[in-house]
C-alpha cells in the first residue's frame, strides 16, 4: 500500500473514531452523573425498614408556646444500641420527615479575664524559701489563678498563695500547692496555682525551697476564671488482666467496659499508693490487632504533713471500645496498685427545632447510616445548650417495620452468567470492528 493509499485511509478512518469517541463520553458522562445523583439521594434517604430501634421524645416541660430549639441527652441504652459514631441518629416527626439536628458533647465552659499585675518584692529567706508577690493595681479586679513562668528545669516546689490590702497584714489563701517540671523520658509539668476567688490588692506566693535552689521566675498570669460545670456520667469498668513488662518499665491493666459504646472521655484509676508520680496511657485494640493511643497525662498524688494533692485523670479522645488497656510507666520505682478503673462521660446530646404541634421519634440501629450533615450545627454551637427545654427519651424499643437487608454481594458474584455472556458479546462485537475497519482499509 503506498503512502497515498494510506493517507486516503487514515482521512476515512479518523473522523469515524473522533465520532466514536466523542459518543462514548458524552454518554458514559451523562451515565456517571446519573449514577453520582443516584448515590446522593441513597445517603440523604431515610426509610422505616432500615432502622432497627426507635424511641419516642416526650415533649419538654413546661409546655413550650411556639417552635424552639430543645436538647435531647442520649441515655446509656441509646448510646449502646447506636453505631460507635453515632451517625445513624435520625429524627423524625409524625410525618415520617426527617429532622434537622446539631450532636454535640456538652461540656464544662470558662472564660478567662486577665488582670493587670506587677511583679514587687521578689526575694530569697535562705534554706526557707522563694517568694514574689504580685501588684495588681488600686482597683484590683478579682483573681482566682496564677500560672507561673519559669526558665527553671526539673524542679518541684510547695506553694503557698497569701493576700494582702497593705502589705503588712497577710491572709492565707491556699496553703500546699505544688508546681513542677520535669525533662526526662516525659515531660511533666504543673504551673498552675488556683485559689479561692479574692479582690486583694496583693497575692504573694511563697515557693519553699526544701533543700533545692531559688527558681528562675520570668513571669506570672493572673487570671479571674469563671466556670460552668458539667458533671459528667460515671461508669465502672472491670479489671481483666495485669501484667508486669519489665522491658519497658511499665505495669498494663487490660480492662472491660460494663456498657458497649462508652464514649468515655476520661479514665481515673483508683490508687492505692500515696506520694508517686507516673505517666499514664490508655489504648485500644483495632480491628488488626494494633493498639491505638486514645489518651495519655501524668497521674500522681502527694500527701505531706497536711497538704494534699492529686491527679488521676487521664482525658480520652471518646474512647467507644469496650475493652481498652491502661499503662503506666513505673521507671525505676515499684508498680503502683491499682485497685479499680471509672470511666467518666460527659453527656451527648442532641439539639433540634421542636415544634408543639407535631411529635418526633429518635431512629437509630442502622449499620449502612451514613453521618448527616446539617444547616442548624453552626447555628446550634454558638447557643449555651445548658439552657435550652429539655425533652426526655423513653425506653429504647425494636422498630415493627425494620427488615433485614438482605446479603451485599457484588453484581458479578450474583449473575455469573451474564457477566461471562456479556464479555463473549464484547470480544466478538470488537473483533467484528476489527475486521470491518481492516476490510475498508483495502478498499
Amino acid at each position: 500500500m503506498t503512502s497515498d493509499e494510506l493517507r486516503m485511509t487514515s482521512d476515512k478512518l479518523y473522523p469515524r473514531m473522533n465520532y466514536f469517541f466523542s459518543f462514548v463520553i458524552r454518554h458514559s458522562s451523562l451515565v456517571i452523573s446519573l449514577c453520582a445523583a443516584l448515590v446522593a439521594a441513597a445517603q440523604t434517604d431515610f426509610s422505616l425498614t432500615g432502622w432497627r430501634y426507635w424511641t419516642a421524645l416526650d415533649p419538654p416541660k413546661p409546655n413550650l408556646a411556639g417552635e424552639s430549639f430543645v436538647r435531647v441527652t442520649l441515655s446509656p441504652s441509646i448510646l449502646a444500641q447506636a453505631l460507635p459514631g453515632l451517625e445513624d441518629l435520625r429524627i423524625v416527626d409524625d410525618s415520617a420527615a426527617v429532622v434537622p439536628y446539631a450532636l454535640l458533647v456538652e461540656g464544662s465552659r470558662q472564660k478567662e479575664t486577665r488582670v493587670p499585675v506587677t511583679i514587687v518584692d521578689p526575694g530569697v529567706v535562705p534554706g526557707e524559701y522563694q517568694q514574689l508577690v504580685c501588684d495588681l493595681g488600686p482597683n484590683a479586679s478579682a483573681s482566682n489563678e496564677i500560672h507561673v513562668e519559669t526558665a527553671s528545669r526539673n524542679f518541684r516546689r510547695r506553694v503557698d498563695v497569701l493576700a494582702s490590702a497593705d502589705r503588712r497584714k497577710w491572709v492565707d489563701v491556699k496553703l500546699g500547692s505544688h508546681i513542677f517540671d520535669q525533662h526526662e523520658e516525659f515531660v511533666y509539668q504543673n504551673l498552675r496555682l488556683v485559689y479561692p476567688e479574692t479582690t486583694y490588692r496583693y497575692i504573694q506566693l511563697r515557693m519553699w525551697l526544701d533543700g533545692g535552689e531559688p527558681l528562675k521566675i520570668t513571669g506570672v498570669r493572673v487570671s479571674r476564671v469563671v466556670r460552668k460545670e458539667v458533671l459528667p456520667e460515671r461508669m465502672a469498668a472491670r479489671i481483666v488482666r495485669r501484667e508486669e513488662d519489665a522491658d519497658r518499665k511499665a505495669t498494663d491493666l487490660l480492662f472491660e467496659a460494663d456498657q458497649a459504646n462508652p464514649h468515655a472521655d476520661a479514665c481515673i484509676p483508683a490508687v492505692a499508693q500515696e506520694n508517686f508520680q507516673r505517666r499514664a496511657e490508655i489504648a485500644w485494640r483495632d480491628g488488626e490487632g494494633i493498639w491505638r493511643s486514645s489518651g495519655a497525662a501524668d497521674i500522681y498524688r502527694f500527701k505531706i504533713e497536711n497538704q494534699f494533692e492529686e491527679n488521676l485523670r487521664i482525658p480520652l479522645a471518646e474512647l467507644t471500645a469496650r475493652e481498652a488497656r491502661l499503662r503506666i510507666w513505673n521507671q525505676d520505682s515499684p508498680p503502683l496498685d491499682v485497685v479499680s478503673i471509672v470511666l467518666e462521660r460527659m453527656p451527648r446530646v442532641v439539639v433540634f427545632s421542636w415544634n408543639p404541634r407535631k411529635n418526633y421519634r429518635l431512629f437509630l440501629g442502622c449499620s449502612t447510616a451514613k453521618r448527616p450533615f446539617y444547616d442548624v450545627e453552626p447555628v446550634v454551637r454558638r447557643l449555651d445548650v445548658s439552657d435550652l427545654p429539655r425533652c426526655e427519651g423513653g425506653a429504647v424499643m425494636p422498630n415493627a417495620a425494620f427488615k433485614e437487608p438482605k446479603e451485599s454481594r457484588p453484581w458479578t458474584e450474583k449473575h455469573p452468567v451474564l457477566l461471562w455472556t456479556g464479555l463473549c458479546v464484547g470480544v466478538l462485537l470488537l473483533g467484528w470492528i476489527l475486521l470491518r475497519t481492516l476490510r475498508e482499509m483495502k478498499t
